[in-house]
């Protein structure tokens, strides 16, 4: 990681989570995804694979890990 990139975790990866997702991706010399949560197992651990990022099924413990900088919320809102 470079020095002073802002870690970001990313919670519910549905819809909106890709097109954040793809803007972090084009941003990479100042972004970085450390952690992907989403309540479906199976799509967190294959959406988080090819940027190494940790995996979380409970949001409480992505939004507690000291090494985030910046949680992404793309959850419903309704």
């Amino acid at each position: 990681m470079a020095k002073n990139k802002i870690r970001v975790g990313m919670v519910g990866l549905g819809g909106a989570a890709y097109m954040h997702e793809v803007g972090y991706r084009n941003s990479a010399d100042c972004v970085e995804i450390v952690a992907m949560c989403d309540v479906n197992e199976t799509l967190v651990t294959k959406r988080a694979k090819p940027s190494g990022a940790r995996v979380f099924t409970n949001y409480l413990d992505l939004v507690s890990d000291p090494g985030i900088d910046l949680v992404d919320v793309c959850v419903p809102h309704a």
